[in-house]
């Protein structure tokens, strides 16, 4: 399943140089400020990024008889200066530095706060999507390309694909679980009645992003008193005609996604024709049931159903919920023969 992610920047503040005692002051002094590491983009792009050398003008009151104080004292000014907290090194040591040539701590020896850490995060940006075009014209688009030849999974000896399912637990449970329908996790979708007496119930709910309208079973119409009028309207799946008499009076219900969660949403629900009872489910979603949540299904590594609360003022908002994967389908009885 994939989304689109802003990048919001964090600006760190300039600070004044904190002054808790009054000594004879010393003349301002020049200093040259050591090149910014871009942190983001230098070394892990490897790429040469300009990076600029700035020049910054301090004070620092400091007794000049300590040569240790008086450096300590600058330092930690020039720490102050730029938004780093003294003793932390956000700098490379020499000006000639590029930030590819720079080797970037790691996580346990670096001496970033918290919050410098959650500034980085937040200005990473999520690689976007590159475009292509196929030989015959056809447009597509890819995120993560190795950049280069690559062998695609049915090239792979059985040898190799053994050494990566056995390094790779998801993608073993993956390979090794059939896949048949993709059902609603119990309780994640609900049916409610203006006016009844039941807040919701939770028939066993299949989503099905090839169905034109909502079906239900009469079992549920019987066990709910859900009500119902005479129709008129024809139900074809595939090259069959299914026999349909009522349809939901659906003006009065409501399809709600994850009831009683601070993420749900209660959706009108769309037609919905009322068939004879079925192994396959008990409720069907259809795509105009669901058009307004933008939802879809992924399979990798496990089934789930991803769908947008409010697509206009919260488009990288995106919900994902477990579907069950069941077959759905119960063995079929052997035909009677004469006599039987």
């Amino acid at each position: 399943m994939l989304q689109g992610s802003g990048a919001a920047c964090a600006t760190l503040k300039k600070q004044q140089v904190p002054v808790s005692f009054t000594p004879a002051p010393i003349p301002e002094l020049n200093f040259d400020v050591p090149k910014a590491r871009k942190v983001p983009s230098g070394a892990a792009s490897g790429g040469n990024v300009p990076t600029a050398v700035a020049k910054v003008k301090i004070t620092v009151p400091v007794a000049i008889g300590n040569l240790a104080e008086l450096e300590a004292q600058l330092t930690k000014g020039l720490a102050y200066a730029f938004g780093h907290s003294a003793g932390q090194s956000g700098w490379s040591e020499e000006q000639g530095n590029s930030p590819s040539a720079v080797q970037p701590q790691s996580s346990a020896s670096s001496s970033s706060s918290d919050g410098e850490q959650a500034a980085v995060a937040a200005t990473a940006k999520v690689e976007p999507a590159a475009k292509h075009r196929a030989a015959n014209g056809v447009e597509y688009f890819v995120c993560g390309d190795p950049k280069g030849a690559f062998d695609t999974i049915v090239s792979l000896t059985q040898q190799r694909k053994q050494q990566l399912l056995a390094a790779d637990a998801e993608a073993s449970l993956y390979f090794g679980t059939p896949q048949h329908m993709f059902y609603y996790a119990e309780g994640s979708i609900g049916i409610s009645i203006s006016g009844g007496s039941v807040t919701f119930f939770y028939p066993r709910s299949l989503r099905d992003h090839s169905a034109t309208i909502n079906l239900i079973t009469w079992r549920m119409v019987k066990a709910y008193g859900l009500p119902v009028r005479p129709t008129t309207k024809r139900l074809s799946t595939g090259a069959d005609q299914v026999e349909v008499t009522h349809e939901l009076a659906h003006e009065q219900l409501s399809v709600c996604l994850l009831p009683g969660s601070r993420h749900a949403v209660r959706l009108p629900m769309t037609e919905t024709l009322v068939v004879k009872d079925t192994p396959l489910f008990d409720f069907l979603a259809s795509n105009p049931q669901m058009h307004v949540v933008a939802d879809f299904v992924t399979t990798y590594p496990v089934p789930q159903l991803h769908f947008r609360p409010n697509v206009l003022e919260h488009p990288e908002l995106l919900v994902t919920i477990l579907m069950r994967n069941a077959p759905g389908v119960r063995p079929a009885a052997a035909p009677r023969t004469a006599g039987s």
